[in-house]
């Protein structure tokens, strides 16, 4: 178990903000404020006119430009300089006096020649800079970073009962070959990143199976009560797509170090009206409980709340048998 600065989703995480360029720019500021030791640094309200980030005192303006993907090949050194022009119409009004530029990848040669070419004394702060920040902070900025945990199959234990579903996901190479080697899985229900063995030939089924069988969690409860029932369809997402479940992850391009997305989806019905109906499981995150349902809206959120409970009570059994996995292998 082991904190990794990977400055890309779903690795970075600010829990305020709901995309990762807002996400960037907030975990900027905070580096940033760490640095210098100050609280002045502060995040501008649209329109940024080119600067997302202002120090007063120092008078430096920073632009924040993130890539999602983290490769550095998909860094757009046109956008940036286009918004170093806005912040150059700007420059009275805002009294900016350097320029910087904060970029979650470290730029090319070419990128960083053109960029240099167009904006005279630029600053950029690429991602060498804010590792190295994060190192210096650790402490700061551990609630910014997901925890990544190595699976080992056969060390998870379910109350009294040892899992051994190396079968199922292939047991854990020595180091990646063509056939066995490691990907990262994040759950859009959780805020772990599990590091899983698997085996280029599956199927994207099989590893969806393997994952049921690795979460175990509840795929129908109904409470009576409210007069709900509720189960979950299960999905994996690759780059932004649901991956269809008879392709290979070797020709879904799932290879070794791929981070994919197991995405589970609720599905609620009204026992009362035996009508369906489907929602994102991420989405039902802030829905509150109720003591005493009454419509079928309220008796939906209570069943749903209940559920999410369920969920998350499964998903922290399965950390912490883990973890003690870990410590036993110590």
């Amino acid at each position: 178990m082991a904190l990794e600065y990977r400055l890309v989703p779903p690795f970075l995480h600010v829990p305020e903000e709901s995309s990762f360029a807002d996400e960037w720019e907030r975990f900027c500021c905070k580096l940033l404020n760490l640095e210098y030791g100050t609280t002045e640094i502060f995040v501008r309200s649209p329109p940024e006119q080119g600067v997302d980030l202002f120090y007063p005192t120092r008078k430096i303006a920073y632009q924040c430009k993130s890539v999602e993907s983290g490769k550095s090949g998909d860094f757009n050194a046109t956008h940036a300089i286009a918004s170093y022009q806005s912040a150059l119409t700007h420059q009275a009004s805002i009294g900016w006096v350097q320029y910087a530029l904060c970029t979650n990848v470290d730029v090319t040669g070419a990128a960083l020649a053109k960029l240099q070419s167009a904006i005279p004394g630029l600053i950029v702060l690429s991602a060498s800079h804010w590792v190295r920040l994060c190192e210096k902070h650790s402490l700061a900025v551990e609630r910014n970073f997901r925890v990544v945990v190595d699976v080992q199959p056969r060390h998870v234990s379910y109350r009294d009962e040892l899992g051994d579903i190396s079968a199922s996901f292939g047991a854990p190479p020595a180091q990646a070959n063509a056939d066995c080697y490691s990907v990262l899985l994040y759950s859009n229900r959780h805020d772990t990143i599990y590091r899983l063995p698997v085996r280029a030939s599956m199927t994207v089924g099989e590893l969806v199976n393997a994952l049921c069988d690795l979460f175990r969690l509840p795929d129908q409860a109904t409470f009576d009560n409210d007069q709900i029932s509720v189960s979950l369809s299960h999905s994996l997402v690759f780059e932004g797509r649901r991956v269809p479940f008879n392709q290979s992850l070797e020709s879904a391009g799932i290879g070794p170090g791929a981070v994919v997305t197991y995405w589970t989806t609720v599905r609620w019905r009204d026992r009362q009206e035996e009508r369906e109906f489907r929602g994102d499981i991420i989405h039902l995150q802030t829905l509150s409980a109720f003591t005493a349902p009454r419509s079928q809206h309220e008796r939906k959120e209570s069943a749903l709340e209940a559920y999410r409970r369920m969920l998350a009570n499964r998903f922290a059994e399965l950390d912490a048998s883990l973890h003690q996995g870990e410590i036993e292998e110590d």
